[in-house]
């Protein structure tokens, strides 16, 4: 029988901090923050191996938080992340962890202005949460400085190493002390991500035992084999069948509108999201899935890294990943926290090598999916948002001849879709 993790009072974390878990209902650590958080209270580097949804947030932020007392000016502590998304969930835990003596705890981050940026390091941030790009931009123009930080947290090193900002952590962190707490977080330790731990940590540390990558144990795997041109009617009924939230993952961003916009003409409530998306669209795309008006979100693995989405079902792999770190990364959208998840892989017969490769560590099972028959009602019914979710539309013209007002949603969809008067509405 597996022991009960401790509670949070016996890792010996302040009471400020206990007090902040308990009104956010943690009453127990997590297994990956019951086996982490101990080493790195007492000052030492850590590797972190887990994926989200385990806890692996507090499982680096109590530590950090724990050892910043007060309200400090410069930044005590530094958590680096791959996306913008991540670094602003990544801060708002933070903040309701600390909720009972508010540290300045900010998101420096790309793709925003850099002018209320620096109004922020100005009037002081004792913890910073950041991408690589931003933090080194700031770093380098000497708008931020870093020889009081006492922890650095690389959150999903290997994400962010394979989206090359290895020279944008280097410069980051020769700016750091050299006497650090370096802790490094990742769902899948490669022999990359494992010499830059060796590279950037102390020598004299122990490090945590590295695992090759795993998923939930919640979590079904499966694999449907598809004839020629088949995937996207198979796809269609599989999400039919699924009730509740899912993720598909297309290879390609130009694949990511593609395939929503046939499943939103099959009637399913499908939304899109890629790097080419500008930050408030994505942001409000996000918004709605999380509410449920979109019930499936089709995605790249660079858009969808750093996303926190609890309650998602289904995980489909339209393209078939590369390698059993890109599965374990997909595949653990679903399946998080104890809930059960589903993750179904599409392949085609020239797909055959991929396959066998993501077999030699997953457990596929064989799954048939008929495709649909022509004519029935999985096909075109064109799916419509509920307008009534959103803002009310203003009061029609009295001239009969005018056209209607754009309502909220209109708006969002003249960028979430091809439409026909899209040219006539920049007009206007």
């Amino acid at each position: 029988m597996t022991p009960s993790p401790p509670s949070f009072e016996a890792l010996g974390l302040r009471p400020e901090l206990l007090g902040g878990l308990a009104r956010l209902g943690f009453e127990r650590p997590t297994p990956i923050q019951a086996s982490s958080i101990p080493s790195q209270l007492e000052g030492h580097d850590a590797v972190i191996q887990a994926e989200t949804g385990t806890g692996k947030t507090l499982a680096y932020g109590l530590p950090l938080l724990n050892a910043i007392a007060g309200t400090p000016l410069r930044p005590r502590a530094m958590i680096l992340v791959p996306t913008r998304e991540l670094a602003l969930q990544v801060r708002d835990v933070l903040r309701e962890a600390a909720r009972k003596w508010r540290p300045a705890i900010h998101a420096l981050v790309g793709g925003e202005a850099i002018e209320p940026q620096l109004k922020l390091i100005d009037k002081g941030i004792a913890v910073l949460v950041g991408t690589p790009g931003r933090v080194h931009d700031l770093v380098r123009r000497d708008a931020l400085m870093l020889k009081h930080c006492r922890t650095v947290v690389l959150d999903e090193a290997d994400e962010m190493l394979l989206r090359g900002f290895k020279h944008d952590l280097d410069g980051i962190l020769a700016a750091l002390p050299t006497e650090r707490q370096t802790v490094l977080v990742s769902a899948t330790v490669g022999p990359e991500v494992q010499a830059y731990a060796e590279a950037t940590m102390r020598k004299t540390e122990e490090k945590a035992p590295l695992q090759p990558a795993t998923t939930a144990k919640t979590l079904t795997h499966h694999h449907v084999a598809v004839p020629k041109d088949g995937k996207l009617p198979i796809l269609t009924k599989l999400l039919r069948e699924e009730p509740g939230q899912a993720i598909v993952f297309v290879r390609l961003k130009e694949d990511t509108k593609r395939v929503a916009m046939r499943l939103r003409q099959a009637g399913l409530a499908a939304a899109y999201l890629n790097g080419d998306l500008p930050q408030a669209n994505r942001n409000e795309t996000m918004a709605r899935f999380r509410d449920g008006l979109y019930r499936i979100l089709v995605a790249t693995d660079v858009a969808s890294r750093g996303l926190d989405i609890p309650e998602v079902d289904l995980v489909v792999n339209y393209a078939v990943p590369p390698d059993v770190d890109q599965y374990v990364h997909r595949a653990g959208r679903s399946g998080r926290a104890g809930r059960e998840g589903r993750a179904v892989t599409l392949s085609y017969r020239e797909e055959v090598e991929a396959l066998k490769r993501l077999r030699t560590g997953i457990p596929l099972e064989p799954l048939k999916i008929a495709p649909p028959r022509s004519g029935s009602d999985d096909h075109i019914r064109p799916w419509k948002p509920p307008v009534e979710a959103f803002e009310a539309p203003e009061t029609p013209s009295k001239n009969p001849a005018a056209k209607p007002p754009r309502t909220k949603i209109s708006r969002h969809l003249d960028w979430h879709e091809d439409r026909p008067d899209r040219r006539d509405r920049r007009k206007r």
